[in-house]
Parts: C-alpha cells; structure tokens; sequence
C-alpha cells in the first residue's frame, strides 16, 4: 500500500474495512482463479473497487490472500458462488 492510497482511506474516497468485520475465504490456486482474474470479477461490482487503490500499478502488488478476502468481505454470496462455479468448471473438465 502506498502513501496515496493510505490517504484516500483516510478521506473517505476509498472504503476501509475493519479486521472484526473481514470474512476470510482460501481460494484455490486453479486456472481462472489468479487475482486478475478476481479483479476482473470484481470490476463489475463498484463497491468492491472502493475498497482497493484506485491505481492499477498498486493493485498488481497486493497478495492473493488479501484480494480474496476483501472481495469476498464486501460481496460473500456472490463471490462465493463465483469461485465455486471456478472450482466446479475446473473439477468438471478433469
């Protein structure tokens, strides 16, 4: 996280999320599942986008985990669903 995002959070422009409020999710590593293509999914949700740097160089730096769970703390169902739909696909075509 840079300075710039840290003040975007601190202002308001980017949304915080508190540590009691995060929903931990493990997202297995299979094809369709990298964080780009989470940010791919979650680019179609703005709520979700608030959450992150607004500058797509700092986003590329953020681990795995950390991605998974935010996305999956502001948008759980849905989220979720969409993994799972991953991991079926991916079981399916074994």
């Amino acid at each position: 996280m840079t300075i710039f995002h840290l003040r975007d959070l601190i202002s308001g422009k980017r949304k915080r999320i508190k540590a009691a409020d995060v929903k931990v999710i493990t997202v297995p590593h299979f094809k369709g599942l990298k964080v780009e293509a989470m940010f791919n999914w979650a680019t179609n949700h703005e709520e979700v986008m608030k959450a992150f740097p607004s500058v797509h160089r700092e986003r590329e730096d953020l681990p795995r985990p950390y991605v998974a769970n935010v996305i999956n703390t502001i948008k759980a169902a849905e989220f979720g669903a969409w993994v799972n739909k991953m991991v079926n696909e991916r079981n399916s075509a074994r």
